[in-house]
């Protein structure tokens, strides 16, 4: 941390940090959040903690659930490792544009899973939406689970199935999801996220057969500020011959 500090040009911002640090020394106003009194910092950290930490570990869990839960989309995900990266070469980013199957298994955990439910804006203007008046400030609440288990949208809305996202040869077709928002607000850590859960899952279906302790009933999860998953022990079974294969 001394070091950046050290390397830090006041007012030639390098990145996000640089810019906040500037914008806090140059308040004067000391009702404003951006003032050094109001522990800006604080509030800053927990957003990156829980946007960038809580959201891509809880779609790791979710996932490990998953793919424990119906051991057949576990083979065939195995199968397209195998045949798309091998057994023993590292995964990289590169490879996930030829596996569609994987991307198909993602949006589906996405899909039952997203790891925030619920959008939060405000209505920046007294407008009418479907004949309902909608006033200056309104607290707007965007379902994203209720959308991706509509069944007037879904096929079997409850069943985890990622072959919906394929077409007939096989190809990943893009879902209207909203995992990270829509628009010019969409999440800017979209990219990153999905790589750091590709290299994580193909790694460890590299190495490893997922087993539940025991099958589970009922897949929902608990709302809390994201959407937690359910608590649920697997076992982790080495695939030692796979791999010296």
């Amino acid at each position: 941390m001394e070091v950046y500090l050290e390397s830090r040009v006041q007012n030639q911002p390098r990145n996000y940090t640089d810019a906040l640090m500037d914008k806090i020394e140059a308040t004067t106003d000391a009702t404003s959040v951006f003032h050094s009194s109001q522990n800006t910092w604080v509030p800053f950290f927990i957003d990156v903690l829980l946007a960038a930490i809580e959201t891509t570990s809880s779609t790791q869990e979710w996932s490990i659930l998953f793919l424990s839960q119906f051991p057949e989309v576990q083979k065939r995900l195995q199968a397209e490792i195998s045949e798309v990266i091998g057994n023993v070469k590292c995964p990289v980013g590169s490879d996930r544009d030829r596996m569609p199957y994987f991307q198909a298994v993602l949006e589906e955990v996405f899909r039952l899973a997203p790891p925030l439910p619920f959008g939060f804006h405000k209505c920046t203007e007294d407008t009418k939406l479907m004949g309902v008046d909608i006033k200056k400030n309104s607290l707007i609440v965007f379902n994203f689970f209720g959308n991706h288990i509509d069944p007037d949208k879904w096929e079997d809305p409850d069943i985890f199935k990622p072959e919906r996202f394929l077409d007939g040869d096989q190809n990943f077709v893009k879902p209207e999801l909203f995992t990270f928002g829509y628009g010019r607000r969409s999440c800017i850590g979209e990219h990153v996220a999905r790589s750091q859960l590709f290299i994580f899952l193909t790694s460890i279906l590299q190495s490893f057969n997922i087993y539940p302790e025991k099958k589970l009933d009922n897949l929902r999860g608990n709302l809390t500020i994201g959407y937690r998953c359910v608590e649920c022990k697997v076992i982790f079974e080495p695939r030692d011959k796979v791999k010296s294969d």
